[in-house]
Parts: C-alpha cells; structure tokens; sequence
C-alpha cells in the first residue's frame, strides 16, 4: 500500500517497474483540489492511469467485498485508487478496527505523505505498525532532509524570510527558532504590525493592532539573541482611485492604505542580506500574489537562488513554506526556480518539525514491530 499525494511520484514508478500491486491511498479536500488541479477521485485516478501508462481502478469503499473483489483481480502493475479516507470516521479517530481492515489488503507500506505527516491517522500511524515491510517514500524523504539540513545549519548561515497576510501564524515557530538563525526579514502584510511596534507607521495601519504586545517582545528577542531584523522601509501601496500602486517610504504610511507589495529598495536590502546565506527558509510572501503589481519582490526572492555563484560563494538553498507561496512558485518555468531547493507539500508538517516536535506518520515507520 502506498500512502502519499496526489500526483504520481518516483516511489510510485519504482514499485510499478518491480510489478507490484499498488493500493494508493488518498486524501484529497478544496486546497489540495487547488494545488495539484485535480478536483475529484475519478480525475485523479484517470491522471494516475494516463501519466503512468497503467490500469487504474477506483472502488466504491475503502473496506469490505467491493475492494476486496478489485484487489483479488488486481495484477501486477496495476492500481487501486482507495476512496478519500479522510471520510472514512475511522481515519481521524485513529481507529485500530478501520487501521486493520486497511492492514487485510496489503502487505507492505511505502509512507509517502508528508503533509499529513504531523497528524494521528489510523492510515499513516497504526496501519505501518501491521505490515510486515514498511518504507518511507521518496517525496518525503526529500522533506525530511531539506527541513533537517536547515535545522542543522550553523546559525550564522541561516536566514528567514517571512511574509503574507497574518503573523499571528508565525510567531510560535518564530519564538521557538529565533536563536537558529542570523537573520530575519518580514515582508508582506504581515510587516505592518512590527513596524508599528517600533513607531515606524501608525498603529491604525496595522494589519493586527492585537499583536503589538507581542511583536515587541519579538522585537527584544532579536536584539537579546543578536539577529540582524530587517523590515521594509519602503512600501508599494494602493490607494482610493489610484490606478497603479504606488511607492511610499514606511513613514508616509496612512490607514486604509492597501499594501500591494514591499517597495523596490527594501526588495533589494533584503535581497542582498539573504544571499549573505546559504541556508534560507521562505515562508509567506512579500507582497499581495492577487494584485497587480504584487510580485515584484516575491520574484526577486526566486531569482535569488537560481543565480550564479558570486565570488566563490554558492547561491543559497531555500526552503519554500506556506500554500499560497508554493502555489504561486509552482507556477513559474522551472529553470526560474531550479535554485530552490525544496518547495513543501506541507506547511504544518514542517512547522511541527522545525518546532522540535515529532512526525507521527514518520515515527511510526521508525518503530519495531
């Protein structure tokens, strides 16, 4: 059985080529509808049938004579697209009745979601624990060593950049890994409310006037643990009637001024500071992916990577978190974003794990027996 995503990856070739029957199982809500444009399991399981070349059947259940019947008949090479177990009541409540039922039709495990990997499901926790061979998958090994390399990495080669709409999100994971970086910019909506913090715009331009308390405290951290903080200084904004955006310094900024994007000198501040790294983790973006005009400095930050070395110094590895920013870097040609290093199918799985927290879906294919 292989559990993982929607699209047909390298573990689900190698096990073809090795004439394995192969029992996929699926989760498929509206986000993962909008990143991987499949919009229903029939869709899927003909992409998965047309893309691989193979037979692909979909039945009715999950458990029970249906299944049973199409798996009997499966041969080898063939697939059998398992209905979304996120429906099944068994799946979320861990249950070990449904964990067995699924355990009756396979022999073997290949754990190849990561995204759902910080969660308890019966599917990826307790069905590994009853089959005699369990692997993890390729997709999520490439995550665990991307997000591990960026663990490891010395402080002094390691930079943030963060951004989007709310900071309300961020600033957990921030408070727990500010002292494994050397570097933090914040872009984006999310920049407003520290600027206000530190008086630089009107606390009425805030994004999240609530958090101020708490991006002060953020603001002492960094100076207490010596990471360099850059904000933006300037900022393209959106104004009543104007026609484009426009660029204003962060001291102009006025309330219900719509921030579009960070302007083009705090693009290239932050820009020049990043690539003082090699480790980077990016994570929102830095301007509004929806406007006009909102992809300046988000595409900056791509071309980043895929630039050449500079006076002997390689171009930085980067991470990419958060669904809108991995959306919107999908999107572009792949030799604009061949310098990125990982792009995650889940951004709460590696928060969980950039936390210090454990995987359950990994540690139960750690485990013996």
């Amino acid at each position: 059985m292989l559990a993982g995503s929607a699209a047909p990856g390298s573990s689900l070739r190698e096990l073809l080529a090795r004439e394995a029957r192969v029992v996929i199982g699926t989760q498929l809500d509206r986000e993962d509808a909008a990143d991987t444009g499949v919009s229903s399991l029939d869709e899927l399981t003909s992409r998965v049938s047309a893309e691989l070349q193979v037979e692909a059947f979909l039945p009715e259940e999950c458990t029970g004579d249906a299944v049973v019947r199409i798996l009997h008949q499966l041969r080898p090479g063939q697939i059998c697209v398992l209905p979304d177990l996120s429906r099944e009541p068994g799946e979320r409540s861990n249950d070990e009745r449904f964990a067995r039922a699924l355990a009756s039709n396979a022999d073997a495990y290949l754990g190849d979601a990561f995204a759902s990997s910080h969660l308890e499901l019966a599917s990826q926790v307790r069905l590994p624990l009853l089959l005699p061979r369990r692997a993890l998958g390729g997709s999520a090994r490439l995550e665990l060593t991307a997000l591990s390399e960026l663990l490891g990495a010395p402080r002094a080669r390691v930079g943030w950049c963060v951004g989007g709409r709310r900071l309300a999100d961020k600033l957990d994971l921030l408070d727990r890994c500010l002292g494994r970086l050397s570097l933090l910019c914040v872009g984006g909506l999310a920049a407003t409310t520290l600027l206000a913090a530190l008086g630089r715009v009107p606390e009425s331009a805030s994004a999240e006037p609530e958090l101020l308390a708490r991006c002060r405290s953020l603001l002492a951290r960094c100076r207490d643990l010596d990471v360099e903080l850059l904000l933006p200084s300037d900022l393209s904004i959106v104004w009543e009637g104007d026609p484009e955006p426009r660029v204003i310094p962060c001291s102009s900024m006025f309330e219900r001024a719509r921030v579009v994007d960070i302007g083009p000198e705090s693009s290239e501040r932050f820009c020049q500071a990043l690539r003082s790294r090699q480790h980077l983790l990016w994570w929102g973006a830095t301007g509004d992916l929806g406007s006009s005009g909102g992809t300046e400095s988000s595409q900056k930050l791509v071309e980043l990577c895929a630039s050449p070395a500079l006076d002997g110094q390689p171009a930085p590895r980067m991470v990419v978190l958060g669904r809108e920013t991995t959306r919107y870097v999908r999107t572009l040609p792949e030799e604009r974003r061949r310098g990125i290093e990982l792009i995650s199918s889940g951004s709460a799985a590696a928060n969980t794990l950039l936390a210090g927290h454990k995987l359950p879906g990994i540690e139960a294919l750690r485990r013996r027996g």
